[in-house]
């Protein structure tokens, strides 16, 4: 029993001194070395963007109290670390006014970077739901891997990850919303059942003011989709005049292009379309257009 009390004392106490070096510029591929915090940098392509302010003053608590317990992981760039997984502990051992912090210096490239601190927050439930989604975009744009090979890579079935990604078609507020803890990933993704972004963010306003489950939120999205669909004819577009539609169809057929007649009480607009430079002046010379 008492080497387990050993856990507690930070790593420091439980490596040997010479293993626990303070890093010059010798060959530390896989070996645990001290390095100073200034020397340590974010990685630009960290999934994790929030980092709450309590939870940091909680760990930078503990460190000052017991040491870091688990190294940090790091790939070195020019003089610098650049952070692979651990940067909530260097945050708050910055905090703490700790002046170096363990770490293993390994040699990765870009792909393994990002899909190990994605593993580690995703493990360590550190990430919110938009953040995971992105971060498994960043793998699927960056390295075109599909969501099968995310899926094995980070331990999860292949739709977990269709679901989680189906989280950025949201409205950007909504994708806000998740991520500041106001839905849930569950509610995001019953809103998807809406078409129209003003419907999906009336529904999550309505969501928030009366606390719905994910559940009241699916029989919300059902029953306001049979509601439109229930609307009466007169909300709904007229069918066009028939003399405005045949004038409609002579202009097509002269103009040899797609034409279209807004009409309300014989006021209105004639829109004549072009793709190409060479339809624009076809359609000026019918016209009779003349430098």
């Amino acid at each position: 029993m008492s080497a387990r009390k050993g856990l507690g004392r930070g790593l420091s106490n439980l490596l040997p001194d010479s293993l626990m070096t303070t890093i010059e510029d010798s060959d530390e591929e896989q070996l645990i070395v001290k390095v100073a915090t200034n020397r340590l940098r974010p990685n630009p392509n960290q999934p994790r963007r929030d980092f709450a302010l309590e939870e940091l003053e909680g760990l930078a608590a503990s460190i000052k109290e017991q040491g870091i317990i688990q190294p940090l992981t790091v790939v070195r760039e020019d003089n610098a670390y650049t952070i692979v997984s651990g940067e909530r502990r260097w945050r708050a051992s910055e905090m703490a006014g700790i002046k170096e912090v363990p770490v293993m210096v390994r040699n990765l490239d870009s792909q393994e970077i990002m899909e190990i601190a994605l593993i580690e927050n995703i493990q360590r439930v550190d990430l919110n739901a938009i953040e995971e989604a992105q971060a498994y975009a960043a793998l699927m744009d960056n390295f075109n891997l599909t969501h099968g090979e995310i899926a094995i890579r980070v331990g999860k079935g292949r739709a977990a990850i269709t679901n989680s990604l189906r989280l950025l078609n949201l409205p950007q507020p909504l994708m806000d919303q998740i991520a500041q803890g106001a839905l849930t990933a569950g509610h995001g993704r019953a809103l998807l059942g809406l078409e129209e972004e003003k419907e999906i963010l009336e529904a999550a306003k309505k969501i928030i003011q009366e606390q719905l489950s994910v559940r009241e939120t699916e029989a919300l999205v059902k029953k306001m989709k049979t509601l439109k669909e229930e609307e009466p004819a007169e909300s709904k577009p007229k069918a066009k005049d028939p003399y405005i539609e045949n004038l409609e169809n002579w202009l097509v057929h002269h103009y040899n292009t797609k034409v279209e007649i807004s009409d309300r009480n014989y006021k209105g607009k004639i829109t004549l379309s072009y793709h190409s430079l060479d339809e624009l002046n076809n359609l000026l010379d019918l016209l009779g257009y003349e430098e």
